[in-house]
């Protein structure tokens, strides 16, 4: 039994060391990500509300980010107008990606980013 808990103990210690490393990898890209979205200005979406036919991306990013704030859309005129809510930085802002459901995180998984044309790259090409 000590042998099974002490394997078991470096395996846990193995796996909170990779996934610290991990973390300290993605954190300042976060950080960034949080100030950029701070850095946001109302014009900005002046700018994208505008656009009558946004690149695919730029359309697909927003109904992740609508999906994302419980807003449901069927098209580009409803993201114009969660696009213009008065709180929509500061409810960007103040995500919390730990009260995202199961069910959102699948709905922006089959929904958009296996959308037909949408071909994203692997980390590190």
């Amino acid at each position: 039994v000590r042998e099974k808990l002490a394997v078991q103990k470096k395996e846990i210690a193995t796996r909170v060391e990779k996934v610290t490393k991990d973390l300290n990898e993605v954190e300042p890209a976060v950080k960034d990500a949080e100030n950029a979205v701070k850095n946001i200005k109302r014009q900005h979406l002046v700018e994208l509300k505008a656009l009558a036919n946004p690149p695919l991306l730029v359309k697909l990013t927003l109904e992740c980010v609508c999906a994302l704030m419980g807003e449901k859309v069927s098209g580009w005129g409803d993201i114009r107008k969660v696009l213009m809510a008065p709180d929509f930085i500061s409810n960007v802002v103040h995500f919390d990606p730990e009260k995202m459901s199961n069910k959102v995180r699948n709905s922006i998984k089959t929904g958009v980013l296996l959308a037909e044309g949408v071909h994203f790259r692997e980390r590190g090409q």
